[in-house]
């Protein structure tokens, strides 16, 4: 059912509608204006980045020395890990290849220094702002989208869930709070070792 909805078409808007704001590179005024200036709008389409944000200065609140203080949230161009880089399916020329250069930096998610290769020219583009405009939504499908519900609360109804994640992912972890259902729960999990070993020779398991 989740694929069928992945698959339901895009629907245009007979009115548009503004959700707040989104922010990408363009090429700078005298870039756009020298001789290779296709050759640098054609690199940014393959590693410009978008973000988006309610307020138009794209500022998020931070503590700094005990006070909260409005700082503006960074956006760089993107760059390759060595594996995306060497990848067959990357995208990047020869020509456009040799603009970049290698960097050492810490992955959070990996928890240890890793390289990348990174756009040696960053100066050639500056961000834009522009309103995030609305024009088409995923078409809604209300037969599937209450076919999706009832299966949803049969599910939370007949408690499932843990027995639906230990088929699928071999763990019977809750959802939401990374636990152990009470019902799957091992009956040995935080016990002394003379209680187990008691329930071992009284047979109790």
């Amino acid at each position: 059912m989740h694929l069928q909805k992945q698959q339901l078409p895009m629907v245009q808007l007979e009115e548009p509608y503004q959700r707040g704001w989104k922010r990408s590179f363009i090429l700078r005024e005298d870039v756009a204006r020298c001789h290779a200036a296709e050759f640098y709008a054609i690199l940014l389409a393959k590693i410009n980045t978008e973000t988006y944000s309610t307020n138009k200065g794209f500022t998020h609140k931070k503590r700094r020395r005990g006070k909260k203080v409005h700082e503006v949230r960074p956006q760089q161009l993107a760059d390759f890990y060595t594996w995306e880089w060497n990848h067959p399916k990357c995208k990047l020329t020869d020509a456009e290849r040799t603009h970049f250069y290698q960097k050492e930096c810490w992955c959070k998610r990996a928890n240890m220094m890793v390289r990348k290769w990174v756009f040696a020219e960053p100066w050639r583009y500056m961000l834009q702002v522009k309103p995030r405009m609305i024009t088409h939504v995923k078409m809604l499908d209300k037969a599937l989208e209450r076919e999706m519900q009832q299966l949803e609360n049969r599910i939370e109804i007949n408690k499932l869930r843990p027995t639906i994640n230990r088929l699928v992912y071999g763990k019977s972890y809750n959802r939401w709070r990374g636990v152990e259902n009470e019902r799957q729960k091992n009956p040995l999990h935080h016990k002394p070792l003379y209680q187990i070993l008691e329930a071992v020779s009284n047979d109790d398991l």
